[in-house]
């Protein structure tokens, strides 16, 4: 039995590049061959719980480029994005849902990509509307994240638009970039 959790806060923050002409096409997540938590089978929509994760999210990707903003044209520049969905997630965020769903309890810590595709891939074709995890983001950047209390602080959740009749809908787009400002939780 897949153990999952419903998943309803809003809004839900997504990282995207500013010239992005629709911020809710998750399409781009079937080209990358290493994401986490989708293959080029089917799309996944890559969301934040909260700004300081989306902030995580950012600056992990930068970093992996050796950029700075100042680097960026700013029709590159991240953009943070808030959409409203709700739903039922298969729960890899929570100590007994990692365990329940197979991963150790130091997810993401000692997890293989390819354990995680391999995951999705399985609760994508039984139907699941997508995954509440921890933040790899987080993780790797060595930010605080005690992974207990509200999952907002640490926690990204990742939409599969196919299932599911509830579809993402796109609040706002940011054009600031005071949320890449914000001091990351616990440092």
């Amino acid at each position: 039995m897949i153990a999952t959790v419903p998943h309803h806060h809003r809004p839900l923050f997504r990282v995207v590049r500013r010239d992005w002409s629709d911020p809710l096409d998750a399409t781009f997540s079937q080209s990358v061959s290493d994401n986490r938590w989708s293959t080029p089978a089917f799309p996944a929509l890559y969301c934040c719980c909260s700004e300081p994760v989306a902030r995580a999210v950012a600056t992990e990707r930068l970093q992996r480029l050796s950029l700075s903003l100042e680097d960026l044209a700013p029709d590159a520049y991240p953009q943070l994005v808030e959409l409203d969905w709700g739903g039922t997630l298969v729960d890899v965020a929570s100590s007994p849902g990692l365990v329940a769903n197979g991963f150790p309890p130091t997810y993401p810590q000692d997890t293989p990509v390819g354990h995680c595709q391999q995951a999705a891939a399985e609760w994508h074709a039984q139907g699941h509307q997508g995954i509440l995890c921890r933040s790899a983001s987080l993780f790797r950047l060595g930010w605080e994240a005690r992974w207990e209390g509200d999952h907002r602080a640490w926690g990204e959740t990742v939409i599969f638009p196919r299932q599911g009749t509830r579809k993402p809908r796109l609040i706002r787009r940011r054009d600031d970039l005071a949320w890449l400002q914000t001091p990351p939780l616990g440092v």
